[in-house]
């Protein structure tokens, strides 16, 4: 038995909120969208809160997905030292100014304020341009975010 591996690069995508899922080497965008939008129309989740996702990008940077129906919340993270772990995170900032949080299951139950939520298509083509590009769609609002 032999195994290829594929030439263009891989993005690692991890879904945490659902049990028994690990869907670790994802190579096209569409098949990307596809789990998302699997995980969103199913979410699974038996303790309360929305499915969180993670997707790294070869460059190392990852992106947090909170699968929320029609609306989703990015959060980019870049670790510019990984001695240190110094690094900076990009939340989305949609048109929302309720202070009120919504739960996603990430590594663990984590509250973010609702006004991190965009429309779901925006999420989608920011997620797009993201993986193609590696840079944030100047179209969404971004709350910077240094660690």
């Amino acid at each position: 038995m032999s195994c290829q591996v594929p030439e263009e690069p891989q993005f690692t995508l991890c879904c945490w909120g659902v049990p028994n899922v690990d869907k670790p080497v994802v190579s096209y965008l569409s098949e990307v969208l596809g789990y998302l939008g699997e995980w969103n129309r199913n979410p699974v989740s038996t303790t309360g809160g929305h499915v969180g996702v993670s997707i790294t990008h070869p460059s190392g940077d990852e992106m947090f997905v909170g699968l929320s129906g029609d609306y989703w919340m990015l959060c980019r993270t870049r670790i510019f030292d990984r001695v240190t772990y110094d690094g900076q995170q990009m939340l989305s900032v949609g048109p929302c100014s309720d202070d009120s949080t919504i739960a996603f299951i990430w590594e663990q139950w984590t509250e973010m304020p609702r006004r991190n939520l965009i429309s779901r298509e925006l999420a989608e083509t920011t997620l797009a341009h993201w993986l193609r590009t590696n840079e944030l769609l100047p179209d969404v609002h971004w709350k910077e975010v240094l660690f």
